[in-house]
């Protein structure tokens, strides 16, 4: 409690965080601390020098019980199998997830001196002093949460950063006297909890555990535990929903780095989210002897599940909406730049694309207020062109440098496209044209796909192939001279094991309240 280097707001933070020229902490999403002059948890939660650790005559034994489910963060639903009880121990302290922490906890006391008395559990943020709960009325000679009155509910960390971790504390005072009413506490407090039973208590006022433990003649701490914890997705949503702060290009980096995407530096840092759905509108046709049916959709891009997105549904431009990875992040976070979006793939034909030189689907640049339909279109959007292998679509965003406006000549870029008819877009020199026009990239999105019926009628249109080569070009069964020699079923289209997210007739006006609600499909562990 007394160590001025046991937590992140210690000496260390000065390291990691030097102060501004006005002596005041850096405001940005590493350095935030409310207050830089206490170095200890003891000082943080007692300032002036009024935490007395003779106080401390128990221990405060404290489980906390971690539970199996699932939870849709950042696009993505998350599923975790874990369950256990992770015993607190504040000299070796273990630590954990807000997903872990926020299935409640079960308090014990040894040795306590006064069985008689009644006691108070209070547990606050030692970093950020958020209140997560507060139990009075504890019997002594019988101490149990469950005999406790709960003035504010037991609410489960959501820190925001993965390092160093933060700590939530656990702190046991002897009350003076019997609770009978919650209208009995002193009106300020009264108004406290009143808003934090309304917004939660990572946005109502801060708790400040001193004036509450005077206003209410409390006595000590007499037991203190304390829990540390990191973030994860789970936190990441509650946040991103809020509008406190945006955390998720932090796990689409790490998606990236798994998936081994091309183009994306294991040491990539992104600093936007590219949130994005395809709105497809259903259409019914008959190629390769059968009737296809398509519905009107929209589909959620589920970059960290690799969600699965068929070829008809991409086919014309997605809605993007860009958020920036910082604190209270808003649309006027892009005035002043500029940015560059790119669709791309490296489709399996040596001719129109290798790993090096990807096929560019898209090209949109000088992109202003990060509104994708106010850049400059080079390449107009084209979904999909005929194949037969699974390959992933990568969006890639790059910001461009300071109000750095581009003139882009693609076929500079593309020297060795031999096909005519993809000139501008085919063996594209992509590390080039991101040197030469000085791109940083600050963000990505992607899905997989295979070949669906609608490739069939591409082959088609775009190449001019016969409906039986379109078909066997693609891998579409059922074409047979004339249609029903053998037996070709009618069918409507094909379902994936993985789709991307679902939602029937839903229109681009709420794509921003949908995605801030984590709609994504697919399984990941957190």
């Amino acid at each position: 409690m007394e160590d001025n280097n046991a937590f992140w707001f210690g000496y260390s933070y000065f390291a990691r965080c030097p102060l501004n020229e006005n002596g005041l902490p850096q405001y940005n999403i590493e350095c935030v601390n409310l207050d830089p002059t206490s170095l200890s948890l003891g000082d943080r939660l007692f300032p002036a020098d009024s935490f007395n650790a003779t106080t401390i005559t128990s221990y405060l034994d404290v489980v906390i019980h971690e539970k199996p489910g699932s939870y849709a963060a950042c696009g993505h639903n998350y599923t975790s199998e874990g369950e256990a009880d992770h015993t607190l121990d504040p000299i070796n302290p273990e630590t954990l997830t807000p997903w872990q922490t926020s299935h409640g906890f079960t308090a014990s006391v040894q040795g306590i001196e006064e069985p008689n008395a009644l006691y108070t559990l209070i547990i606050v943020d030692g970093g950020f002093f958020f209140l997560h709960g507060v139990y009075v009325d504890i019997p002594g000679n019988n101490f149990d949460i469950k005999f406790g009155k709960p003035i504010s509910e037991y609410e489960g960390p959501k820190y925001y950063k993965k390092d160093p971790p933060n700590p939530y504390v656990f702190l046991l005072f002897r009350q003076e006297s019997f609770f009978e009413e919650f209208d009995q506490l002193p009106g300020i407090w009264v108004q406290f909890f009143q808003q934090q039973s309304e917004y939660g208590p990572q946005i109502a006022n801060l708790f400040k555990l001193l004036d509450f433990a005077n206003d209410l003649k409390l006595v000590g701490p007499v037991a203190v535990n304390w829990l540390m914890s990191r973030t994860d997705p789970y936190a990441a949503q509650f946040h991103l929903e809020n509008r406190i702060v945006n955390i998720c290009p932090m796990y689409d980096e790490q998606a990236a780095r798994e998936y081994g995407l091309i183009h994306i530096p294991d040491d990539a840092q992104f600093s936007v989210s590219l949130f994005m759905a395809y709105e497809s509108v259903g259409r019914n046709f008959s190629v390769c002897c059968n009737n296809y049916t398509y519905m009107n959709q929209t589909y959620h891009l589920d970059p960290i599940g690799d969600g699965y997105l068929a070829p008809f549904n991409f086919k014309d431009p997605p809605v993007v909406k860009l958020m920036k990875k910082k604190l209270i992040p808003l649309p006027t976070d892009f005035i002043g730049e500029l940015y560059t979006l790119l669709k791309i793939d490296v489709i399996p034909d040596p001719h129109v694309a290798t790993p090096e030189k990807p096929f560019i689907f898209w090209m949109v640049t000088n992109i202003p207020l990060g509104r994708v339909a106010m850049g400059n279109t080079v390449i107009p959007y084209m979904g999909a062109v005929p194949f037969t292998e699974t390959i992933r679509p990568q969006f890639m965003l790059y910001k461009q440098g300071k109000r750095r406006r581009l003139q882009i000549n693609p076929f500079l870029y593309t020297p060795e496209c031999a096909d005519i008819g993809y000139r501008e877009r085919c063996l594209f020199e992509l590390d080039r044209f991101v040197e030469e026009n000085k791109l940083e990239l600050v963000g990505a999105n992607w899905f997989t796909t295979t070949a669906d019926a609608s490739m069939a009628l591409v082959a088609m249109d775009l190449l001019g192939f016969s409906e039986a080569d379109a078909c066997a070009s693609t891998g579409v069964s059922g074409f047979s001279i004339p249609c029903g020699a053998t037996d070709a079923p009618i069918t409507d289209a094909p379902t994936p094991d993985e789709p991307a997210t679902i939602i029937e007739e839903e229109k681009s006006r709420r794509f921003d309240d949908e995605r801030s609600s984590g709609s994504g499909k697919g399984r990941r562990r957190p």
